[in-house]
This record gives structure tokens, sequence and C-alpha cells, in this order.
């Protein structure tokens, strides 16, 4: 079965950002539609002309001022949400009343987690299966780096860093998500504080996950450091490189070890979106389990909310 798709909100995300014609990087929903073998890209969603018109000409399908009106020409399978952050919720709300069978969503849920909490709810009593794309729980380097962590291949963990740019909500969730996709639910919140950015430590266990925000906006960085006893792991380059260090004898001083490279690795994040595309549509098809659902986004959004909410 092939699956018909329309993207709703059709800039960056959604459809503009381009790679070079030589890479298979996929890194809007737009090709990821139409990448995907199950998936076909029938139409978008844009209340701007200049969007509409860039995305039929780049895409070949029309494109609509509403979800009603895409409605009126189209029965959607699955709908991906690529709209500004605050029109996430209502986004979900109209995909949902015109009957898809699945949304794939851009982080964050919503701005709020009441509306958060709004729209998971619907999708639940709907049946409509909503993924999320926290993007690094799409790719595989980072699925790897999971494994290894719980595995122990680390030794003990007791403290990793999570360092992000361009805000809190847009990037900072990022951060929250990852490390409570690799370390487990939050047991509580320290130390919030927002003097340059929304800063805080998490508490999963016995691990201290520092959310560090540099407060920067001029341009994207996000870097990941995990300190084990054994050695470490460091996601590098905006999450497309992972670095595993360990423990090796120091060659210049003796009786001591010092940490070194040991492997370097792409993660696959250039193609998350297709990975993404690929859970939601395995959900739809057989009821596999979302790798990340609406519930775990909700999640990440109340630790958010609780970070600013404790800052002074």
């Amino acid at each position: 079965m092939t699956y018909d798709c329309a993207v709703v909100g059709c800039g960056a995300i959604g459809s503009q950002f381009e790679s070079d014609e030589r890479s298979e990087a996929i890194l809007t929903h737009a090709a990821a539609c139409s990448a995907h073998d199950d998936t076909s890209l029938v139409a978008g969603v844009d209340t701007s002309d200049r969007n509409r018109v860039a995305f039929e000409e780049r895409w070949g399908v029309p494109a609509y001022a509403t979800v009603t009106e895409l409605a009126t020409e189209h029965n959607v399978d699955l709908a991906c949400i690529s709209t500004p952050s605050e029109t996430h919720a209502d986004a979900i709300r109209a995909a949902v009343d015109i009957g898809v069978s699945g949304i794939l969503c851009e982080k964050p849920v919503a701005t709020e987690t009441a509306a958060g909490a709004d729209v998971v709810e619907l999708c639940e009593s709907a049946d409509v299966p909503l993924a999320v794309n926290y993007t690094r729980r799409y790719a595989p380097g980072c699925r790897d780096a999971r494994e290894a962590i719980r595995a122990g291949e680390l030794g003990s963990v007791h403290r990793a860093v999570f360092t992000y740019t361009k805000g809190f909500l847009e990037n900072g969730s990022h951060m929250v998500d990852l490390a409570r996709w690799w370390f487990g639910d939050l047991d509580r919140v320290a130390d919030a504080r927002t003097d340059v950015e929304a800063d805080a430590t998490l508490w999963i266990d016995d691990v201290a996950c520092e959310v560090v925000g540099t407060g920067t906006h001029t341009y994207s960085y996000t870097a990941v450091d995990v300190y084990g006893s054994e050695g470490s792991l460091h996601l590098i380059d905006d999450g497309n490189v992972l670095l595993r260090r360990v423990g090796q004898p120091d060659p210049v001083f003796d009786g001591f070890e010092k940490l070194m490279d040991d492997r370097r690795f792409e993660t696959g994040i250039y193609r998350a979106l297709l990975t993404a595309l690929d859970d939601l549509v395995a959900t739809v098809r057989d009821g596999s389990p979302l790798t990340c659902s609406g519930e775990d986004a909700l999640r990440t959004l109340e630790v958010c909310e609780e970070v600013l909410e404790g800052s002074p």
C-alpha cells in the first residue's frame, strides 16, 4: 500500500532546505515523502503565497492555503507538520479533523503542556498515531550510542553535558529529549537558571545531565559529552558524528591513562527524517511502537516547562 502524504508548512524543514544533488541527505519532509518507497507526496499546505508557489515549482504537486482546502481535493493518509512551533497544536487538530491515519510533527509538540496534552489525548481518542521529530532518536548512530551506554560499555556514567544554541524550546528541547532517551525518565530538575539561556541539571538515576545554553542565536550548534569510568562518547558536528574514546596507557606519563580516540563514525542524522517517516508508516501499517510518540514529546515538554518555571 502507498500512503498519500501532505506537508503542512512549506517553509525550511517542510520543503526549502536543499542539499547538494550528489548528496543522499534527506533534509525536508517533502523530500522524505518523495523518497520513501511506501509514500507519495500529493500536496502541501501553507498560508504564504510565496511558499506555496515555491513548493509547487519544486515538487510538482499542488499547495493549498488551509488544511480544509486540502481536504476538498485529497484524501490524505499521512500529514507531516512543519509549521511554526506555536501553531503545531492547531495543525495537529486540523489533521485529525480531516481523517488522516497518522501524523509526523516537528518538535515541540506544542509550546505549552496544556495544549500538548490536549492534542496527545485527541490523537489517542481518534486512534491516530502521533510521531514527533526529535531527530536524534531517528539517527542510527545515536541509537547505537544509547545501546552502548545502557550496556555499560562506558563503565559507570555519572555526568553528561548537553550544549545547545538558538533557544531552549527550539534546540534545547532536543537535548532534554536526548538525555531522557539515553538515560531514562527524569528524577528531578536542579539548578535551573536563565542567566544567559535556560540551563539546568537533570538528574536521571545517578547521572547528572547538564543542559547548557550558550545564549548564541547567530549560528546553530549542539554537542553532547558523556563521561564514564571506562571511556567517553562525544556527539559532535551538530549530531552528525559520534566519537568514542577509551582509556589507554599514557604514552608520556608511566602509570597513567588518558582518553584516546577509539572510533569515529557518522550517525546518519542527515537521513533521520526518512527514518522518522518510515517509523510512522510501520506504526500505521502494523501497529509497531513509535520511536518518539506524542506522549514522549509531551514528557519532554513538561521537563522543559519545569526548567523554565524553576529558573530565578
